[in-house]
């Protein structure tokens, strides 16, 4: 584990458990949605957490990863995606020892490592709630947090100046 975040505070310990979430897609519940691509380093699991927050058929977000490596270039894909068809960014960061309250209660896409040391990405809401891998009961450790902001509004147009 040496050179990765890995805070006491966001490891998970549960073995094999998934929660519940009531707080996603209208407050119906979370619908989960597993990756339909599976390869080491091009998989889909990203856009499968992103189906499942807001409740859509993976196949209506395209797999941005597929279609380019370039972390620059796939972050821009994807947020020109989502605030044109959901109304939101999705904005990553780290957060450090001492900051973890900032998460608390926050549905949000945790990018880390498993066990076996490969790039995944979970829904998480204060622990992984959804591995979009399937039968993914699997250590997970988080080293970054995808944040959902609304770009969209209702009722509210313009910023006053």
């Amino acid at each position: 584990m040496a050179g990765r975040l890995d805070p006491g505070w966001a490891r998970e310990r549960e073995a094999g458990a998934v929660a519940e979430h009531n707080g996603g897609g209208g407050g119906r519940g979370m619908k989960p949605v597993y990756q339909k691509v599976m390869d080491r380093g091009l998989g889909d699991c990203f856009r499968a957490c992103v189906a499942s927050i807001f409740e859509f058929p993976i196949d209506w977000m395209p797999n941005f990863w597929e279609r380019t490596q370039d972390a620059h270039e796939f972050w821009k894909m994807v947020n020109d995606w989502s605030d044109k068809k959901l109304g939101v960014k999705l904005i990553t960061t780290t957060i450090g020892d001492g900051h973890e309250y900032l998460l608390k209660n926050l549905l949000c896409i945790a990018i880390g490592k498993t066990d076996s040391d490969e790039e995944h990405c979970v829904v998480w809401k204060n622990k992984k709630i959804h591995d979009p891998f399937p039968g993914g009961n699997r250590s997970f450790y988080p080293e970054c947090f995808t944040l959902i902001v609304p770009t969209k509004i209702k009722g509210v147009d313009k910023c006053p100046s």
